[in-house]
C-alpha cells in the first residue's frame, strides 16, 4: 500500500511521514513535534498600560551610538547574519562580550518578547538575567543589556490605530 501526497500526488512507502519529493508532512501519518510558532503579523505600536498589549505603531530599540532600529515582527541582536548588516558590524567592533547570536525580540500576541539564544555572556531586562531559551515580555522603558556592555532601552512609537 502507498500513501499519494496531497500536494504533489508523488507515490510514497505506507509508513512514510513526509513526502519524499515535496517534502510536506503526509496526513494521515502521526504529526511531527510542533516547531515553535511562527510569529503572526499583528498590527504593533502603542502600550496599553492596562494590559501591556500593543494597540497600533511600533516598536524601536534605542542603540548607545544614537541610532535606532525598528523590530518588525523580529530582530535579531549578535555580531553575525541574520542580524542586521550595520548593527551585526558594530557590535563586531565594538561590543566583544555580545555573542554571535545573543537574543531575539520577536512579537507575539501584540507584544513584544524577547529571548536569551544561548549567550555566553547573558541578557538582562531591568538588570536580572534570562534564562536562555525562555521567553519574556518586554515592556517600553525597559532597560535590556546584552553580555557586560551593551544596554539599550525600549520604546514605543505611538502611530496611527489600525
Amino acid at each position: 500500500m502507498v500513501k499519494t501526497c496531497a500536494s504533489c500526488g508523488h507515490e510514497n512507502a505506507d509508513d512514510a511521514k513526509w513526502c519524499g519529493s515535496c517534502k510536506k508532512f503526509l496526513s494521515g501519518s502521526r504529526p511531527p513535534a510542533t516547531p515553535p510558532p511562527v510569529v503572526p503579523q499583528t498590527p504593533i505600536g502603542e502600550q496599553n498600560a492596562e494590559n501591556g498589549r500593543i494597540e497600533s505603531g511600533q516598536f524601536t530599540v534605542t542603540w548607545p551610538w544614537d541610532r535606532e532600529t525598528e523590530v518588525g515582527q523580529r530582530l535579531f541582536v549578535g555580531r553575525v547574519p541574520p542580524v542586521p548588516e550595520g548593527l551585526a558590524a558594530e557590535l563586531e567592533e565594538s561590543y566583544l562580550t555580545v555573542s554571535r547570536m545573543h537574543a531575539e525580540f520577536f512579537v507575539q500576541d501584540s507584544r513584544l518578547m524577547l529571548r536569551d539564544l544561548g549567550s555566553s555572556n547573558g541578557t538582562f531586562r531591568n538588570g536580572v538575567r534570562l534564562d536562555s531559551f525562555a521567553i519574556y515580555p518586554v515592556s517600553g522603558g525597559d532597560r535590556v543589556r546584552f553580555g557586560e556592555d551593551l544596554e539599550i532601552e525600549i520604546r514605543i512609537k505611538e502611530g496611527e490605530s489600525t
